[in-house]
């Protein structure tokens, strides 16, 4: 299959304790930042994302124009 994720089983957590992320804190500004892994909880999974994809709401989002976004940064 042509996946472009892995999940990240339980024993490995504590291997990999930081991520990278990319926050839209306030409209036109992004911030590209390593943070703290989420803890893994019961049934749930942690995954790699290797792709990522933007869309229009995305584009919308960093615009500000987006009426359902909040920005919690």
């Amino acid at each position: 299959m042509g996946t472009h994720a892995r999940i990240v089983a339980p024993d490995e957590k504590s291997r990999a304790l930081k991520m990278k992320t990319l926050v839209c804190t306030t409209p036109g500004t992004l911030e590209y930042k390593t943070t703290e892994r989420p803890v893994l909880q019961k049934r749930q999974a942690i995954i790699k994302v290797k792709r990522i994809g933007i869309c229009r709401t995305d584009l919308h989002a960093f615009e500000g124009t987006q009426p359902y976004f909040e920005y919690y940064y």
